[in-house]
């Protein structure tokens, strides 16, 4: 990839492949070129981009922590903060439903979080909005304040994606 000059001046972007043409000795004797205006893909990436940022410095302004779950697979991924709130290291939680749901204080997951959750993938309740406890690698339980919901369906209106945040409220139950 490079940046090229129109005639006009105006800059571009432009992706060029590069070929040597040899001879029967093996030896170069001249070179084809394909080039392609990439232009209007550079300035979506520059967005894409600067959307990402924006999401991140959010993110990290909340001090919350992001979870997003593919129904279908069973995977979930887990944001860095939301490992650490728990008091994990970033990327050693298994990025499974099964393992965020086994974190859950058993009561709360069942009287609290599964009716939610259910609730939800179902289409009865719009929005996941729910406090319960989760257990800290420690061992200990924090206060969590969760919420999300189905950002995504099939044809049939079937829950693909389940998506949310959580923050840590143990300190505003206790002051």
């Amino acid at each position: 990839e490079v940046i090229n000059k129109k005639k006009n001046g105006e800059l571009y972007y432009e992706e060029m492949t590069i070929t040597p043409i040899l001879n029967n000795q093996k030896e170069i004797i001249q070179f084809v070129a394909i080039k392609q205006d990439i232009s209007d893909r550079k300035k979506l990436e520059n967005r894409i981009k600067e959307s990402e940022q924006q999401l991140n410095y959010a993110m990290e302004g909340s001090n919350d922590g992001l979870w997003d779950w593919n129904i279908n697979t069973g995977e979930v991924f887990l944001s860095p903060r939301f490992e650490t709130m728990l008091g994990y290291e970033p990327g050693s939680l298994d990025q499974k439903v099964e393992t965020l749901l086994g974190l859950l204080h058993k009561d709360d997951l069942v009287n609290i979080a599964q009716p939610a959750i259910d609730g939800n993938l179902q289409g009865t309740l719009k929005l996941y909005d729910v406090e319960y406890r989760m257990l800290t690698k420690s061992g200990y339980y924090l206060w969590i304040k969760a919420r999300g919901k189905v950002v995504k369906r099939d044809k049939d209106g079937q829950p693909l994606r389940f998506v949310g945040t959580h923050v840590d409220i143990s300190c505003l139950l206790y002051t």
